[in-house]
């Protein structure tokens, strides 16, 4: 009898491999990341996932790895944890070179090796940092700093800071020979110079010397029927008889651009990067850099009478005696103070403000870092005010000159002697008096000449100051 068949099933399993996951700790670097994966046997294919993705990971982060065996004759998996941590960010910032006060604005250089923009910050007084751009002010040393805060794939990197050695020649003090000033008035005036909302009908011709690095003592061909000067930092703006604006200098932040709308002004005020002008319906129109809101004019500011601009801030005067500002506002520089009632004349420093009342006192307030908002104790009689880069100047109506503030250019040291003053002018660290009997007399920095006019000028009726430079009008 023939034996019955027996039919069975042979199963071959699969081998089980082990599987080995090397991860450690790695950091961010702007490229992918993968694990090493070994198993036993070895060199079986397998299939790796991070966080259930098959893309190798690039940002900072904790991934779950998992690695399974797909070799037709084994099988395995296993997982672990893998950390990307966040790159490591330094900042390159060499010291900057030792400049001389008056040197043009320069940029300076600083950069990570993350790749990130790096933030340049100075609460140094003798300097102003626009993004990287600085531009002297004074001598001194200045405190830069440079940070880069990181963001999620690189870490924060520490601070740089540098310092900025910023050197002045040595100042020099007296009278200018040789000049004969014409005088407004043939004593001293009840009231500053405030503008009445009415052209002038005399006109005149400008002469301007100092620094021209940026051609702000080029006076534009044909410029004539002047009738109003302005000079705060690197620029100049004249006003002429029929209401029309002028200007010329740095113009890196279109201050020099005068729009179409500073038609029929009556006063023009300069700024360090913006300008402003006075029309005759009392309203005021503001140009030039607004990254601080600087030509921002309040909405609905009228029956302004004066105004004033300061390095990043405009002041103006109402015809009621009120002050209005706008601007920048670091060091509570457009804060009014609620003493600052019945002005007739505002005057803008660099980073602070003063008001001279009707009844011959003086407020400031803003920036204090040189004494330059504390007016002098009894101070009154003043007729006349006037501001530079962190000094005040008040003219008192027996013709004595007072001033306070910085004094690192010798600007706040008032000649002995000096009576019969009739004007006054100041910017940067350099002040101007004119006497009754036509003499100038000046003080302070004298870097570039500001100091002195061209010999034999006659015929001249008003003097402004910019930065570095002096430009007079004349008949």
């Amino acid at each position: 009898m023939a034996a019955t068949p027996v039919t069975n099933i042979l199963t071959i399993y699969k081998g089980v491999a082990d599987v080995s996951i090397l991860t450690g700790r790695t950091t961010y670097d702007g490229w992918s990341k993968t694990v090493s994966v070994t198993t036993t046997p070895s060199g079986l294919s397998v299939r790796v996932t991070y966080n259930g993705s098959t893309n190798r990971p690039i940002n900072p982060g904790i991934y779950k790895v998992n690695a399974s065996v797909t070799d037709p004759n084994y099988e395995g998996s296993g997982s672990a944890d893998f950390s990307i941590d966040r790159g490591d960010n330094f900042i390159y910032f060499s010291d900057p070179s030792p400049v001389v006060a008056g040197s043009a604005p320069f940029p300076l250089t600083a950069m990570a090796t993350s790749g990130l923009p790096v933030v340049l910050r100075s609460s140094s007084t003798n300097i102003s940092l626009r993004g990287r751009l600085v531009t002297v002010l004074g001598a001194g040393t200045a405190t830069i700093t440079a940070s880069q805060a990181g963001n999620t794939n690189w870490n924060a990197a520490a601070d740089v800071t540098r310092l900025l050695v910023v050197t002045a020649p040595t100042p020099v003090s007296g009278s200018i020979a040789g000049i004969a000033i014409r005088n407004v008035t043939s004593q001293i005036p009840s009231r500053p110079n405030t503008f009445p909302l009415a052209r002038p009908t005399n006109a005149g011709a400008l002469v301007a010397w100092g620094d021209a690095s940026y051609g702000q003592t080029n006076i534009p061909a044909g410029l004539t029927n002047v009738v109003q000067l302005s000079a705060r930092g690197l620029h100049t703006l004249a006003l002429r008889t029929n209401g029309t604006v002028s200007a010329w200098g740095w113009n890196a932040y279109g201050q020099a651009n005068v729009p179409a709308t500073a038609s029929n002004a009556v006063q023009v005020a300069a700024g360090v990067n913006f300008s402003a002008a006075l029309r005759a319906d009392g309203t005021v129109v503001a140009w030039g850099n607004n990254n601080y809101a600087q030509t921002n004019v309040p909405a609905g500011l009228a029956n302004v009478v004066q105004i004033a601009a300061g390095s990043d801030h405009g002041l103006a005067l109402r015809r009621d005696g009120t002050v209005a500002a706008w601007g920048w506002n670091a060091y509570g520089q457009t804060n009014i103070p609620a003493s600052a009632t019945n002005v007739v004349q505002v005057a803008a420093g660099y980073f602070h403000s003063v008001a001279l009342r009707a009844n011959g006192t003086v407020v400031a307030w803003g920036d204090n870092t040189y004494g330059e908002t504390n007016v002098p104790a009894g101070l009154t009689n003043v007729v006349m005010i006037a501001t530079g880069l962190n000094h005040t100047v008040a003219l008192r109506r027996d013709g004595t000159v007072a001033a306070w503030g910085w004094n690192n250019s010798g600007q706040t040291n008032v000649p002995a002697g000096l009576t019969g003053v009739s004007q006054i002018a100041s910017g940067g660290n350099t002040v101007y008096a004119v006497t009754t009997n036509g003499a100038l007399v000046t003080w302070g920095d004298n870097s570039y000449g500001q100091r002195r006019p061209p010999a034999g000028l006659t015929g001249v009726y008003q003097f402004v100051l910019g930065l570095y430079h002096g430009v007079g009008l004349r008949k």
